[in-house]
């Protein structure tokens, strides 16, 4: 399976005018050098209070960074109260986007990579000031990365403008061409995105997610023979990955290794049970003298 590297830091509602307003606790206000601990801050935010999203919110982003989407998505969730909504930053609906596709709520997701691609145009009809759509440490290249899957899945008008607006920007270094990768390969174009990994690798040639997108590419061009070392050093860099043993699984799949394929496509739904396209099958025949 193909990922890219799209971990953002974001601190929702965390102004200094926001804190100001309701009063925040001491715990959920930072010192200036680092974040507050949004655990602490939540024990502090009975429900009800005004100010409960705040730790919520930064704890889905938190879990996300982690891979812990079935985490995030719980965050997210218990953050809005029924029957309500929130508007953020850019930041913040493209985290949400990326979350709900991870775990098969696609429309919730179309919805937030909807707003997010809004503000990447400072639509002025958004109920915020567009001067706030953008954090200081947002980078477009990552906001388009997490949205235009899921424009694309869902067929969304966006997703054409989208995808030219983010080959057009600047690539700057490993993870740029990471998230090319990923993008190009969603629209197929295989060829332009062995074209990109082959950059990340040569830029980032220790990094797992790298070297796991490269060898998904391959695998994806019917070339998996010459993509096995790059997974093989992906998954030593990274066992705990759930989307680096599924790329592996779908290798030795195509290489007819049937055992140790199922081996491996069980350590990813093991590693990251909420990932539907984990629970689908891999291909495997098996070829003489291999199983």
């Amino acid at each position: 399976m193909l990922r890219s590297l799209v971990f953002i830091a974001a601190f929702a509602f965390s102004s200094a005018a926001f804190a100001q307003e309701v009063r925040l606790p001491p715990q959920c206000i930072s010192n200036g050098v680092a974040a507050p601990d949004w655990a602490a801050c939540l024990r502090a935010s009975p429900p009800g209070s005004q100010w409960r999203a705040l730790p919520l919110i930064n704890l889905g982003t938190e879990a996300l960074q982690r891979g812990d989407y079935a985490g995030a998505v719980r965050y997210y969730d218990e953050a809005v109260p029924p029957g309500q909504s929130i508007i953020s930053d850019v930041i913040y609906h493209s985290n949400r986007a990326r979350a709900y596709s991870h775990v098969g709520r696609n429309a919730e997701a179309l919805v937030e990579a909807r707003i997010a691609y809004r503000m990447l145009h400072r639509d002025p009809s958004l109920p915020m000031p567009p001067q706030t759509y953008f954090p200081p440490y947002a980078q477009s290249d990552l906001i388009y990365a997490s949205i235009l899957p899921v424009l694309r899945g869902g067929n969304a008008e966006e997703f054409a403008p989208a995808i030219q607006e983010f080959i057009a920007l600047p690539a700057t270094d490993w993870v740029s061409y990471v998230n090319r990768t990923v993008v190009l390969s969603d629209v197929e174009d295989y060829q332009a995105a062995l074209i990109m990994s082959t950059r990340a690798v040569e830029l980032a040639p220790d990094q797992a997610v790298a070297l796991n997108n490269h060898c998904y590419i391959l695998f994806k061009l019917g070339r998996a023979q010459e993509g096995l070392a790059d997974c093989v050093s992906a998954v030593a860099r990274a066992p705990r990955a759930g989307f680096v043993r599924h790329t592996y699984a779908e290798v030795l799949g195509a290489l007819g290794y049937c055992e140790a394929s199922e081996n491996e496509l069980a350590a990813a739904r093991w590693l990251d049970p909420t990932n539907v396209s984990f629970q689908r099958p891999v291909p495997c025949v098996a070829h003489q003298g291999r199983s």
